[in-house]
């Protein structure tokens, strides 16, 4: 094991300024971390992690690592990106890894990039998943084809909206294609709604299943002409 290094100290040694900018606004978030130390596998601690971040987006809202109290000294790329409150100008084209542009790529280990420590796993923390937690199409195509004629037209006009607001051509082509593995019908109309080439075929068969239960229609009021006593 290796000795303790003391690498320094934190003095507390005055009251805050002013209790609201620094004392409310305070997000103790313990997923972050300085460099050179890790998180154990305590099952308590890995659900902390994601359940403080979530917090703080409520209590603060999303751009709650912008304020000064909470803002680190020195610039950092937390791929974070617009939203309510944002401080900050975003200057480039993409923050997020990886993407097509190679850009914003993590720094390397040779470079100063952290790795976590491979700690060995065995026996009852040993955790597998089956080739189905890899599969990510059924379920949307369940719940597409479960829908309603005027609910498969809302669907579609939904997408074509949320692409009118691109700019980048092949972001729509990419886009229809991820929709062509869900339905080859639904593709090519949202294709058409937003001008963008066709598509030919499906990237993925549709099962053409369809259950129960997930259509607003199946959960429509019951006809009240044939109850009079209901009327006025």
């Amino acid at each position: 094991m290796t000795p303790l290094r003391v690498i320094g100290e934190l003095e507390l040694n005055r009251n805050v300024d002013e209790f609201f900018p620094q004392t409310e606004q305070v997000a103790f978030c313990i997923s972050h971390i300085v460099p050179g130390i890790d998180f154990s596998d305590d099952p308590l601690l890995q659900g902390g992690n994601f359940s403080y971040f979530d917090t703080q987006i409520s209590r603060l809202g999303v751009n709650w690592e912008e304020l000064p109290i909470n803002r680190p000294v020195c610039p950092i790329m937390n791929h974070n990106r617009d939203g309510a409150m944002k401080h900050r100008v975003t200057k480039d084209t993409v923050n997020y890894w990886p993407n097509r542009l190679e850009a914003c790529a993590p720094a390397k280990i040779e470079q100063g990039g952290f790795t976590s420590y491979p700690q060995k796993i065995a026996g009852i923390k040993n955790r597998t998943l089956s080739p189905k937690f890899r599969e990510h199409h059924s379920q949307a195509q369940l719940f597409y084809n479960s829908l309603s004629e005027h609910e498969k037209a809302h669907v579609a006009k939904a997408l074509s909206f949320e692409l009118d607001h691109c700019d980048d051509p092949i972001v729509y082509q990419r886009m229809i294609l991820r929709v062509a593995e869900i339905d080859l019908a639904l593709a090519q109309q949202v294709a058409i709604m937003v001008g963008t080439p066709t598509p030919e075929k499906a990237g993925m068969q549709n099962h053409g299943k369809k259950p129960g239960g997930l259509s607003q229609v199946d959960f429509a009021p019951k006809n009240l002409l044939h109850r009079p006593e209901l009327h006025i």
